[in-house]
């Protein structure tokens, strides 16, 4: 019985570190495009290893401002010597040819993103935060303590059964930490489906990254030969009911991509 059960505790763990990989480089990709390293190209800083970046990342997302988080979306941008924000409409010089039922609808569009996005962010700190340990302990060498060697008991003595039992290192010395919270199931349905969220994220993110591309031209050798100010160079992410048909068709016609949630 032990034994099988050192087998499922070690197939959880690798389960959870392959889901929590996914939220790291959510956190690595969103700090690079939200605060990369001035002077270089923004991936640099995604390669960065630096194991407080995760955490940084998700502790701080919840106070950030509606325009941050446009800037994560490529919807703004942040001028690297000024830091100042900027609708990414201003950088291409798309203003000039809006109008201002255009405008409002692009920023109907920008804040309907923030609204479905920052919650789903959220989400993910608050399951890096429960799981991120696991991760991490699986990492460092597959740290699962087995169950003849570690015992949860409450303040009175009443023993608990955790889903998982894993070692933490810390400096010197090696912690113990299991979650009694939810079965073994229920910890691989919640990574589960964070994991397929974070996915989620993770393409928006990138697709959003990319899509100013749309509107530029270059060379085999890599030089820009031309732009494209018509091009809309933005990507939303929306709910069809955050935004009205007036501001959906509108959109449309100026050729604006509507990304569309998908249900679980």
């Amino acid at each position: 019985m032990l034994a099988r059960l050192a087998y499922r505790d070690m197939a959880l763990l690798g389960l959870i570190a392959e889901a929590m990989q996914i939220l790291e480089d959510v956190a690595y990709i969103g700090t690079a495009y939200e605060r990369p390293l001035g002077g270089v190209a923004h991936y640099v800083t995604a390669t960065v290893y630096s194991a407080t970046v995760p955490n940084t990342f998700y502790t701080s997302i919840k106070k950030w401002s509606d325009e941050r988080i446009k800037v994560l979306a490529c919807l703004w941008v942040r001028n690297p010597e000024t830091g100042d924000l900027m609708p990414m409409a201003d950088v291409f010089g798309l203003a000039r040819t809006l109008d201002a039922e255009d405008r409002a609808a692009i920023t109907a569009a920008e804040d309907a993103t923030v609204k479905l996005l920052r919650p789903l962010l959220n989400q993910l700190g608050h399951a890096w935060q429960q799981f991120g340990s696991y991760h991490h302990a699986f990492k460092h060498g597959g740290l699962a303590i087995s169950r003849e060697d570690f015992e949860i008991t409450d303040e009175d003595g009443t023993k608990r059964v955790p889903s998982i039992n894993v070692w933490l290192r810390r400096k010197d010395t090696e912690t113990g930490k299991g979650d009694t919270n939810l079965t073994a199931g229920e910890v691989a349905e919640q990574v589960w489906r964070t994991a397929r969220h974070a996915l989620r994220i993770a393409r928006y993110l990138i697709d959003s990254r990319l899509r100013p591309f749309d509107a530029l031209t270059f060379s085999s050798h890599g030089t820009l030969i031309d732009a494209k100010p018509s091009v809309i160079p933005w990507e939303f992410w929306v709910y069809g009911t955050d935004i009205t048909r007036e501001v959906h068709d509108r959109l449309e016609r100026l050729g604006v991509h509507l990304q569309r949630p998908m249900d679980d």
